[in-house]
């Protein structure tokens, strides 16, 4: 039995932190304190794919990998995963701080303009085939596809005084990435202010 945790076998340190739905990801990570463990055989799983565990696998030092799961999840663009492990001959679990950030590039960016305005750290497409954003290993097209051409699906409001003066709001998709992709706005062929303080990427 371990009673300070400090002298505890943990696990730590995952590497990468970010790990995209739907791509099979190899985590490699740090495992300490294992000396009355050098012969064990360890298992990795998480809450989030129940009744899934992977081996684990050696490294040099006290590094181990193992070669990840494709997750299935589109509740958030991002949640936070724990892995916890396991000594497969006793089944008991093992300390563990291996948290990484699964992440959803289609959850929140449903058009080309919102996907290229995402993080580059998630590694984000917009794929023509599959018109949707994905993470870009699970796009065979072209990774420098242009966006649609912007759509309007509503102007509120549709009535108006004919001598005009008054603001309005137009919705839509692939309205561009930044307020300074609007060069100008015409309503019946009468130009428009833009009130840049109001963009909203995309779709207003």
């Amino acid at each position: 039995m371990c009673f300070q945790r400090l002298e505890c076998p943990q696990f730590e340190n995952p590497d990468p932190v970010l790990i995209p739905v739907g791509y099979e990801t190899s985590i490699s990570f740090e495992g300490i304190n294992l000396d009355n463990y050098e012969d064990r055989v360890f298992t990795i799983g998480t809450e989030l794919m129940k009744n899934m565990e992977e081996p684990v696998r050696k490294e040099s030092g006290r590094f181990y990998s193992f070669n990840g799961f494709s997750f299935s999840y589109d509740k958030s663009p991002e949640t936070s995963v724990l892995f916890y492990m396991k000594d497969k001959r006793t089944g008991n679990k093992m300390d563990s701080t291996l948290n990484v950030t699964l992440y959803n590039c289609s959850v929140g960016r449903e058009d080309c303009s919102l996907c290229k305005y995402a993080d580059s750290k998630y590694n984000c497409v917009w794929c023509s085939k599959q018109k949707a954003c994905v993470f870009k290993k699970l796009c065979s097209d072209s990774q420098n596809t242009e966006c649609p051409n912007p759509q309007i699906t509503n102007i509120v409001p549709l009535f108006g005084p004919m001598k005009g003066g008054i603001s309005i709001t137009i919705h839509g998709s692939n309205l561009g990435i930044y307020k300074e992709d609007i060069k100008n706005i015409t309503v019946a062929g009468e130009p428009c202010i833009h009130q840049a303080e109001k963009y909203s990427v995309s779709t207003r």
